[in-house]
């Protein structure tokens, strides 16, 4: 199994998201993953991370396929991968009705939505330097016929805070080639008394709670398996 950890990075100093990056890194993960919201977009900040780090994966959690159109998103996956020497991971997902109604998008059935975005990307041909092996490429996906998508047509599928049932029936629906990225709530603090009180903001754990930027940040884990 992989370790990963999925954070936003807005609250970040851009000294301070390279010092979390670097520090992940230190501690072993195998991969940092950014979401998509409303500030820092994720494939830029992808591609400066990829080029501050030396080992850990970075990943697009998810890179919104409504935002920018399958031709765009396929040259930079190949860009970040053969840059990166192959530490990008892609992962794709349609969000939600109503931040992309927010952003100006008509909301499409997902399933025909990412069905047609992967049918876009796979008739792309970067005109770029081969990669030695094909960038990593995941789908959000929680129902069924998407799952199914994700494991037929890309590496795997990413969960978002679904429960242990959820995660078991997942691994039956993909099987066992696929690779399912399980994203659930985590808080990276060692004394499970502080952890507590850190995630019911007592403040009494202010005081007790370490300093450093890495370790006071309630992140998202994500847990990558092919079994």
């Amino acid at each position: 199994m992989k370790r990963g950890v999925l954070t936003a990075t807005e609250q970040f100093s851009t000294e301070g998201l390279v010092e979390f990056a670097q520090a992940l890194e230190t501690r072993g993960y195998d991969s940092l993953w950014l979401p998509e919201l409303f500030g820092r977009e994720p494939i830029a900040t992808a591609g400066y991370l990829l080029g501050r780090t030396r080992r850990i994966c970075i990943a697009t959690g998810i890179a919104n396929v409504y935002v920018r159109d399958a031709h765009a998103t396929a040259q930079a996956r190949q860009s970040l991968a053969e840059l990166s020497g192959g530490r990008f991971l892609l992962g794709l997902g349609v969000s939600n009705p109503q931040l992309n109604g927010s952003r100006g998008h008509t909301w499409q059935p997902p399933l025909k939505k990412m069905t047609a975005y992967l049918d876009a990307m796979d008739a792309v041909k970067a005109a770029s330097p081969a990669l030695a092996q094909p960038c990593p490429t995941y789908v959000a996906a929680h129902g069924p016929q998407l799952q199914k998508l994700g494991a037929a047509r890309t590496d795997g599928v990413i969960t978002y805070l679904m429960t242990p049932q959820h995660t078991r029936e997942s691994r039956q629906r993909i099987g066992p080639a696929a690779e399912l990225n399980v994203v659930a709530m985590f808080l990276a603090e060692r004394d499970p008394a502080i952890a507590r009180a850190k995630a019911c903001g007592s403040p009494s754990a202010a005081s007790n709670a370490c300093t450093s930027q890495a370790g006071n940040t309630i992140s998202l884990s994500v847990a990558s398996s092919r079994t």
